[in-house]
């Protein structure tokens, strides 16, 4: 969609200040001289990769990660030409190799093939950095550690490549607090690789959930370890396992719900007890009730799975969605706070906070048996970005 005048009663609001909070509090979780690299992926977790990005570099980011060659083109295409940009995913053929390198992104390599091919797009002697990741037990993308040695070989005969940094992806990292759990596991077999590897680069294996556990436990085994912090960037604490008492103060950061989502009560109900309510009638009046639609349904963003268990806020007060979640709409019952009558165009939170009340991501997530990260990239794109900054707020579509 265009950018332009905001159309909808339904939009997004995502508050960039509290953005930089959140990055000010993970950035002082990491010593200086530990590679920090807030991940920008899947259009920011929902948020808006090109503005979320440029906000994050005005206050010294000098890296972002993304998944996509895609991803990465967007950033530059759009002006950020300055900072250097992680691409995590796979570029196994030509056409994403050319784009990677016309573009200037840094390519995290999990395999020979990636490097055979990046290999035959580069020039002679053109030392192209490059990140390179190990599978050390999430068993998803990454070399084995077994490849250390032929790896080493392979880059010490050539000059088209230049290691950069080396990196591993956690699997559990919420259990650091445990001694005997998997993500020790897995950051012993990251520190053997290491050992084996020799000069100057980079090393980063910390997502949201390790960081924030690192912080609160002061764990010896991931220090010097860099960051990548992304849920907690946009305001979505992890559950840290193990912080019980007689282990250090937990420390919980503070960090502040980024994204609002805001709808508005688009057409009024007075039914009979007894009278059913959207698709097959799933919900049926147990009393005279007040039904509010509201713009907002699962082509937006709203999980079909909260068909009558979601809840929204109206009025300041938590209100029941009913029946069939729509592609365009769900139903509220709003019959205990229809006093004074409800009015065309008032406002519905479907995430944040109005008044004293507020709904989070995590707890949307929670009733519809998903994780937050879904919530939020699950907002459609046809649901219009607010930015607020200060005093200024710009609208994207």
């Amino acid at each position: 969609m265009n950018s332009g005048p905001r159309l909808r009663s339904t939009f997004a609001s995502i508050d960039l200040e509290k953005l930089c909070a959140n990055l000010t509090e993970l950035r002082s979780m990491v010593a200086p001289e530990e590679f920090f690299c807030p991940m920008v992926k899947a259009n920011a977790y929902g948020h808006g990769a090109i503005e979320v990005s440029k906000k994050l570099v005005t206050i010294g980011v000098n890296h972002l990660g993304v998944a996509l060659v895609e991803e990465g083109v967007q950033l530059r295409v759009a002006g950020l030409d300055k900072v250097q940009i992680l691409v995590f995913g796979p570029t196994y053929t030509d056409v994403s190799a050319h784009a990677l390198l016309a573009h200037k992104l840094t390519p995290v390599l999990s395999s020979w093939e990636e490097m055979k091919v990046l290999d035959q797009n580069l020039p002679l002697n053109s030392q192209y950095p490059v990140h390179i990741k190990f599978d050390t037990g999430m068993h998803r993308l990454g070399f084995s550690p077994a490849e250390v040695i032929p790896l080493r070989k392979y880059f010490d005969a050539q000059k088209k490549l230049h290691v950069q940094g080396l990196c591993t992806h956690l699997s559990d990292g919420e259990d650091l607090f445990n001694a005997e759990g998997y993500t020790q596991t897995q950051l012993r077999a990251f520190r053997h690789i290491l050992s084996g590897w020799s000069g100057e680069f980079s090393v980063h294996a910390l997502n949201s959930a390790a960081l924030v556990a690192r912080h609160q436990s002061g764990n010896e085994l991931s220090k010097g370890l860099g960051a990548r912090p992304g849920i907690s960037l946009y305001g979505v604490c992890p559950e840290i396992l193990g912080t019980q008492e007689g282990h250090a103060d937990p420390k919980k950061p503070r960090l502040h719900g980024v994204l609002q989502v805001h709808s508005s009560i688009v057409n009024l109900h007075r039914i009979d007890k007894g009278q059913r309510v959207s698709y097959n009638g799933r919900w049926q009046a147990p009393r005279p009730s007040v039904i509010g639609t509201v713009a907002f349904g699962y082509a937006d963003g709203f999980p079909r799975r909260l068909s009558n268990k979601g809840v929204v806020l109206y009025r300041g007060q938590r209100v029941p969605v009913i029946g069939t979640v729509c592609m365009d709409y769900i139903l509220v019952d709003i019959t205990d706070v229809a006093t004074p009558p409800p009015i065309l165009g008032e406002e519905v939170v479907v995430i944040g906070q109005q008044q004293d009340q507020a709904i989070a991501a995590d707890e949307i997530a929670t009733l519809a048996e998903t994780i937050s990260y879904e919530i939020f990239t699950g907002i459609a794109s046809r649901v219009p970005r607010e930015y607020l900054s200060g005093n200024i707020s710009e609208v994207k579509a």
